[in-house]
Formats: C-alpha cells, sequence, structure tokens
C-alpha cells in the first residue's frame, strides 16, 4: 500500500507466485487498484515499481496478467513496458 500523509490507503497491488516445476521464474499481477481521488498521480506505477522489484528478489523474472477488455489497464501496462501475449473472448 502507498500511504498518503494522511494515512489513507492510496492503492494496493499484489503479486502471486505459483509453486511450479515447469515455471519456477513466474508470478502473476493480481489486483491492482488505486484510489480514484490517487488515479493518474503516480500511485500505480510506483506499485508496479514496487512490485517488480520483489518479485525480482524472489527470483520472478516473468510477470503475467490479465485485464478486462476495453478498461483503463489495457492502455496502462503497456506503458510500463508490458506486451499483449492473447486474449480471449
Amino acid at each position: 500500500m502507498a500511504p498518503d500523509k494522511s494515512r489513507d490507503v492510496t492503492g494496493v497491488v499484489m503479486l502471486w507466485k505459483p509453486e511450479a516445476e515447469t515455471g519456477p521464474f513466474r508470478a502473476m499481477v493480481e489486483k491492482l487498484l488505486v484510489s480514484p481521488d490517487w488515479r493518474r498521480k503516480g500511485v500505480g506505477r510506483a506499485l508496479m515499481k514496487d512490485l517488480e522489484d520483489v518479485a525480482l528478489e524472489k527470483g520472478k523474472t516473468l510477470l503475467m496478467l490479465d485485464t478486462e477488455t476495453g478498461s483503463p489497464a489495457e492502455n496502462f501496462y503497456p506503458g510500463l513496458g508490458y506486451v499483449k501475449a492473447s486474449s480471449s473472448m
């Protein structure tokens, strides 16, 4: 979480590290949520940077995620360097 000066939670993100022999280097980005009052102010970017740092410390070099078609996330993640691998309907 990224508290502001009033100690309100501005956002949260989770890293899921499934145990798998075929992909010990893989992890999933889960539930990046940013309070509406804090969107477009760098909170999501900062949370993702922290998550990526933790993932690397844990030996996770491939991060995967999914987004809802048409959501703002479809534009957010490519701005961080993420690429679309597939889509399903």
